[in-house]
């Protein structure tokens, strides 16, 4: 009876996606009531959106090149952080209609659902690439992936101030999925909307895809092919697919030019800022441990400050506490921190070998598992001082490889889906999901509001 229930699921898409969001309200419910910093955006977060669309609302001149700003006009030296118009078109209706009010509430209810929808498109395509057949697997594998990202640390910081990134990514997973069921048009006007709203995940695509075909020119039986989705799998098709990954990265370009043109001054950081190599004084950057700290969730000095101390101190009269036992509860406070860092640390790990190893076992995924893995190494490995001073948009990329490398390592791995035993994996893979997610609300209640 109870695999019945599942086929019926199964059979149905809506099955899946109703479980998604029974799950996902339910822990923004718990984390909302639960959490520190709770589920509502920071209030930087609504101040940078309203400038955004005060500018983008009075100012057409901006909106000429496509572009807003998070600085007030008239700027001084005409120097302004420019951010591209696309990304707040949807918040505008909210903010004409409302104003700043009715916007921080539509922020509310919108980069939550963004998430969600991130993290149900993401074990979709999970499903996609996998081809699991068997009723029980799917669903079980596509709720744990779910509950995995969503619940992640990773997740969180988004809902508190939403990147852009998060777009991006919604938008290229369903993309993948259109180009997974054989739907070229469609994945392709999605994956140009998904880059526009951040060029520098399409500028790494792009620099993957073409270092494949450079290398491939050396090959004497060409392999390019299979890193290519299902519908640009025919050399044909390689270079169309690469000028759609360029247009994002072609109009930022052409609005630098214009920026200049018009004697505009751009306030946003250079590259050479973001590697962290362009002088000493440029104090976030802390090299490659510096980058990779997000692996273990939040900064340890999240674990080590005296805020939690002092406010034992504070309130140490009414818990009954003298100053000595306030400080024993801080050391308990930071060795707990700690720990829950350590084994976020070592949950990532296990992710990536996990991810490594579905990839081995479904090697027709690799034209999206290898441009994942490589726009992450190059992010981390290249934009040090970018990674490290924003660990929460350079960061959401790897929920997918925290919930695919581990989801696949607790049901999938040395496994036949076919085989009776599965069930009784089941049954013990679950717990260790629910064990996960619980390190990952309990981590997010150290978050910072920088992380």
């Amino acid at each position: 009876m109870i695999r019945s229930l599942y086929s019926i699921l199964e059979k149905r898409v809506f099955g899946r996606f109703t479980c998604y969001l029974i799950i996902g309200f339910s822990y923004l419910r718990f984390m909302h009531e639960h959490a520190p910093l709770g589920i509502k955006p920071l209030d930087f977060q609504v101040e940078r959106v309203n400038a955004a669309l005060h500018n983008l609302y009075l100012l057409p001149k901006f909106v000429y090149f496509g572009l807003t700003s998070w600085t007030a006009y008239p700027a001084e030296d005409n120097s302004y952080y420019f951010v591209q118009a696309i990304q707040y078109l949807h918040y505008l209706p909210s903010y004409m209609i409302g104003g700043k009010d009715l916007l921080a509430n539509y922020i509310s209810i919108n980069d939550p659902l963004v998430i969600l929808l991130c993290a149900a498109f993401s074990a979709e395509l999970f499903l996609a690439l996998s081809a699991l057949k068997d009723n029980l697997i799917v669903f079980a594998t596509s709720q744990s992936i779910f509950l995995l990202m969503f619940t992640s640390i990773f997740s969180y910081r988004m809902l508190l101030s939403l990147w852009h990134d998060a777009y991006c990514l919604l938008f290229v997973l369903i993309a993948c999925l259109c180009f997974s069921k054989g739907r070229k048009i469609s994945g392709s006007i999605l994956l140009i909307i998904g880059f526009l709203f951040q060029y520098h995940w399409a500028l790494l695509y792009a620099c993957f895809l073409s270092t494949i075909l450079l290398l491939d020119l050396a090959q004497e039986k060409s392999m390019a092919r299979h890193y290519f989705p299902p519908c640009f799998k025919e050399s044909s098709t390689h270079l169309s697919l690469l000028l759609i990954t360029m247009f994002s990265p072609l109009i930022i370009f052409l609005q630098k030019i214009l920026l200049g043109i018009n004697d505009f001054k751009s306030l946003n950081s250079d590259a050479l800022y973001r590697v962290g190599i362009n002088s000493l004084s440029n104090i976030h950057h802390g090299g490659i441990l510096g980058a990779l700290q997000f692996l273990g969730g939040i900064r340890l000095n999240l674990c080590l400050n005296n805020s939690f101390l002092s406010l034992l101190k504070s309130k140490s009269s009414g818990f009954g506490l003298d100053e000595i036992r306030a400080i024993d509860y801080s050391h308990i406070f930071m060795f707990n921190c700690l720990l829950s860092v350590l084994g976020m640390f070592l949950l990532s790990l296990v992710s990536i070998i996990g991810f490594y190893l579905f990839l081995v076992k479904n090697k027709a995924s690799i034209w999206f598992i290898a441009p994942v893995t490589s726009a992450l190494l190059l992010t981390y490995m290249v934009l040090q001082q970018s990674v490290a001073a924003h660990l929460q948009g350079r960061s959401l990329l790897f929920s997918i490889v925290f919930s695919y490398g581990l989801a696949y390592m607790l049901f999938l791995y040395r496994g036949n889906p076919c085989n009776n035993i599965y069930s009784s994996r089941l049954i013990f893979a679950t717990p260790v999901v629910f064990g996960v997610a619980i390190t990952s609300i309990r981590l997010s209640y150290y978050l910072g509001i920088n992380g």
